[in-house]
């Protein structure tokens, strides 16, 4: 787990397991963002615009419960959408059955106007649990992919390291 604005790396990321908390930590209070004030100051700093330029354009996001709301990570994603205009960015959205006319037209605004695409998931029976179920397939489905992009991600950070 990072935390605070001098680890906020993509090298940080890069390696698998690693968790970067961009707005701080419950461990360490004073790297928190509380305040509005604060939040503004945090994203005009330029190692967290750097940071998310670079996870924006390298990596594929997936949002879950929040963040697409927030116009300060949006602007990162609009900026660095791939040039090849592969939907790279997407958002978990729990919906209900009956919700069908409201997720269409959620869909269609958040791909549009927010660069990701919406992945639903019903939970009629589960309720929210049910993201558990979900992100849980997902683990197991994945889990082969990724180690080999992880790899990879290494070489080319290695690369860049003796290029530079």
């Amino acid at each position: 787990m990072f935390y605070g604005t001098e680890l906020l790396t993509i090298e940080t990321l890069a390696n698998g397991g690693n968790v970067v908390h961009l707005h701080g930590s419950v461990r360490s209070p004073t790297t928190m963002i509380l305040t509005t004030a604060q939040y503004l100051r945090h994203y005009r700093e330029r190692a967290v615009q750097l940071f998310l330029d670079e996870l924006f354009g390298r990596y594929t996001v997936l949002f879950v419960g929040y963040g697409l709301d927030e116009d300060d990570i949006l602007e990162h994603v609009f900026r660095k959408q791939p040039d090849s205009g592969e939907q790279r960015h997407f958002r978990l959205f729990p919906r209900y059955s009956h919700q069908d006319l409201l997720a269409r037209h959620f869909s269609a605004y958040s791909l549009k106007h927010c660069g990701a695409e919406l992945v639903e998931y019903c939970i009629d029976r589960h309720g929210y649990v049910q993201l558990e179920a979900v992100v849980a397939a997902w683990s197991r489905e994945l889990q082969p992919e990724v180690r080999g992009q992880l790899y990879l991600e290494k070489i080319k950070i290695i690369d860049r390291a003796l290029d530079g």
